[in-house]
């Protein structure tokens, strides 16, 4: 039985990670990161942010937060917390899951399919493309 508040969040997440892979959840981007997803529950929601390496030797961090609808911060956890075995995982899997159903991977994928099945390429947007840090 979950005991902090932590514990509590992270049976949550767990369960939204579970719900993420089960049903369509209706992760959308977040409109103040570019590596940051979120979806709206009760009166509240939940971000999941990707935060890259400061370093070479280090990995990418993946935080949730419990915010508001005003989008102010009740709650936050982050991965590899030593109360929470298991954090780093669920956090990460769930991160994957967000951001391919806020980015419509599906319909992206089903498209860039389609077209490299017709030989159709276009021109890629300067500036679009973004870096991927580890």
């Amino acid at each position: 039985m979950p005991k902090t508040r932590a514990e509590k969040f992270f049976v949550v997440l767990s369960v939204l990670h579970e719900r993420s892979e089960e049903i369509e959840v209706p992760w959308e981007a977040s409109n103040s990161c570019r590596t940051a997803f979120r979806v709206g529950m009760g009166q509240g929601m939940i971000r999941l942010e990707r935060i890259p390496a400061n370093g070479p030797e280090r990995s990418a961090k993946y935080v949730a937060y419990l915010q508001d609808v005003e989008g102010r911060v009740a709650l936050e956890l982050e991965q590899d917390d030593d109360e929470l075995p298991g954090s780093s995982e669920v956090l990460r899997e769930l991160y994957e899951v967000a951001r391919y159903s806020a980015l419509r991977g599906d319909e992206l994928l089903q498209s860039v399919s389609n077209a490299l099945k017709k030989n159709e390429y276009q021109p890629v947007t300067p500036g679009t493309e973004t870096a991927i840090e580890e």
